[in-house]
């Protein structure tokens, strides 16, 4: 996966914000998920920023986290969400 590539959100993601925490529904799947306060800044940093880096940059430095150290861990992060809610010709 290109982190460098824009990501758009699948129409059939729906999220909703509950006390810092977060839910999203994928009405395509009838599955819904739960974020924690890390999952929840992930995913409003996608829809301001809209590539992987420019989020990992941003999760890095409010984490103060290296980032050869933290690579692997959002490699795999972003290939889940990728492959979930990534619409169709994104």
């Amino acid at each position: 996966m290109d982190l460098d590539q824009r990501i758009a959100v699948s129409s059939d993601a729906l999220f909703q914000e509950v006390e810092g925490e977060a839910v999203i529904l994928d009405l395509a799947q009838s599955q819904y998920f739960g974020l924690d306060e890390v999952g929840t800044r992930i995913w409003q940093l996608l829809q301001t920023h809209g590539t992987a880096r420019a989020v990992i940059d941003q999760m890095l430095e409010e984490f103060d986290s290296s980032r050869s150290a933290s690579r692997p861990t959002w490699r795999r992060c972003w290939r889940r969400c990728w492959r979930r809610w990534r619409r169709a010709g994104s």
